[in-house]
């Protein structure tokens, strides 16, 4: 069966997060906000529901996922909100994108070159395991 992934790192609270779906569901912005929602609500977990002033972005530099007006507009919501007093949104250069994130997968792929995970529940254990 096939499995998507994306992955988000929380810098300031060294967080890494995997998230997985299956091909239902296509790699859009709805995938990109519903991984900020979780990714914020997880590190909000352990702050009490507080999150900091600014929130930082750094996003693919992919128009279809990330670099639109459903971004722009979700990062607005968070501030009208009251969430956020301002969201600072970040797009790297074509090509480098993804390092830390990309290094965070590599590992993933190592670790799962040397344990098996022949079952759905095994590799998310492995996606968790691996930080």
């Amino acid at each position: 069966m096939k499995v998507h992934l994306t992955g988000a790192l929380a810098h300031g609270q060294k967080k890494a997060f995997i998230y997985a779906w299956t091909p239902k569901f296509h790699m859009d912005t709805n995938i990109t906000v519903n991984v900020l929602i979780r990714s914020l609500l997880e590190v909000a977990k352990e702050y009490n529901g507080h999150l900091p002033n600014t929130l930082y972005l750094q996003l693919d530099n992919s128009a279809k996922e990330c670099k639109n007006k459903y971004v722009i507009a979700f990062s607005t919501w968070l501030v009208k909100l009251g969430i956020f007093r301002k969201v600072k949104l970040g797009y790297l250069m074509p090509g480098h994108t993804h390092e830390d994130v990309d290094q965070m997968f590599s590992r993933v792929s190592t670790h799962l070159l040397l344990h098996d995970a022949p079952t759905i529940p095994d590799r998310l254990q492995a996606y968790t395991t691996v930080q």
